[in-house]
């Protein structure tokens, strides 16, 4: 078959998306028998370097053009190159006004646009809203990265019989380092020294971080840590009432916060490895991949527990409701306080981490797309 990937997040995106684009593409590539791949994205980019490509320029000097783009240029060209399949690796995806008979798949990372609007801003919720039902409806098929995610587009689009789950797994970059080297490295590259907790993610309204802060605060002032608090991520959007709670905060708390920007995938590995505790009290995830990761590196793990992240952790962690302070302050002293213990939850998040893998994860793709190319497909509109 002729499968077009629509790989636009490689060019511009660096999140979670990006990072599912270009994992899932490695992964195609190990595991592709004979079918012809063509990316499809916005620019050259040496990560297609000796891929089949297809450039659709974007021109952002030219007003209308991303809609453009994305909309009318796209299914003219899949249709134009007789394509068999075009599966969009995000979530706006060109099904919506026209195209052509080739089978239409979508990867859904997760509903918060629809479901949680106000973790969004206006342009996103307004886009997202007006699409999604188009989308939907046209999708011949329809990937979730959980089984969470895949209840949730059922009960608002109700996809049945087109949509399935398929877990996914860590970035390939991380692997358990051993704990002292990773120190060593965090206190060369990063000045970080000593024990610390850890969180890994974009800093936003929807990962709850104030509920981390508020339980390092209640660490330090019962004395029962005296280590740093190390938050690992860009800044997103809504992040005003996060930074006054850190202005606010007593100044010897404070100066226990690390907030480290941006952090190349190549040193995360050091960050998880090195941790105390990896906190994760997100109040909504469409898979979750910070605490894989840090499972993956041996680190105990203390999650929300919602959405997706039980089918995640698992019994590779702990997990607890947000809604309760006093439990996470108590959890992360037990963990920290009784060494026998925190090993044996490395020992659960290292075996329950190997359950997850890329190349699983894009076989099960490929048979879904074996299984739906041979049907005869709609045309037109």
């Amino acid at each position: 078959m002729k499968i077009a990937i629509i790989a636009d997040p490689i060019d511009e995106q660096y999140a979670g998306i990006h990072v599912y684009a270009r994992e899932f593409i490695q992964a195609l590539e190990r595991n592709n028998q004979g079918h012809e791949i063509v990316y499809v994205h916005m620019r050259p980019n040496p990560f297609f370097d000796g891929m089949k490509e297809l450039i659709i320029p974007l021109r952002r000097s030219v007003p209308g053009w991303s809609t453009i783009r994305k909309f009318f240029i796209m299914p003219w060209l899949f249709r134009k190159e007789k394509f068999d399949i075009v599966h969009d690796l995000s979530h706006i995806a060109p099904f919506t006004f026209w195209g052509g008979p080739y089978k239409r798949v979508i990867t859904i990372h997760d509903l918060t646009p629809i479901l949680y609007p106000e973790w969004h801003i206006v342009a996103s919720r307004f886009v997202h809203k007006i699409i999604f039902p188009f989308i939907f409806r046209r999708a011949d098929l329809v990937i979730c990265d959980s089984e969470h995610t895949k209840e949730d587009v059922n009960a608002k689009y109700d996809v049945r019989g087109r949509i399935e789950a398929v877990l996914l797994a860590a970035r390939s970059e991380v692997k358990q380092v051993d704990r002292v080297q990773a120190a060593e490295q965090l206190r060369e590259k990063y000045s970080i020294e000593g024990d610390f907790l850890l969180y890994v993610g974009t800093l936003e309204p929807r990962k709850n971080l104030g509920l981390i802060i508020d339980v390092y605060e209640q660490l330090r002032q019962r004395g029962s840590f005296v280590g740093k608090l190390v938050l690992v991520g860009k800044t997103g959007w809504f992040q005003k009432e996060f930074h006054e709670r850190l202005e606010q905060m007593d100044p010897a708390v404070r100066a226990g916060i690390i907030l480290t920007g941006y952090v190349p995938d190549e040193d995360l590995s050091l960050f998880y490895s090195a941790a105390q505790l990896f906190l994760y009290p997100s109040f909504y995830e469409g898979f979750g991949l910070p605490p894989l990761e840090a499972m993956t590196c041996g680190c105990p793990v203390l999650v929300a527990e919602n959405s997706s992240l039980p089918e995640v952790v698992g019994e590779g962690g702990l997990l607890l409701l947000t809604i309760s302070r006093p439990r996470w302050v108590e959890a992360v002293e037990r963990v920290l306080s009784d060494r026998t213990f925190r090993a044996k939850l490395s020992e659960s998040a290292l075996r329950v981490s190997k359950g997850f893998s890329w190349d699983r994860h894009v076989q099960s793709v490929v048979g879904m797309y074996e299984e739906i190319g041979v049907i005869p497909v709609k045309t037109g509109i």
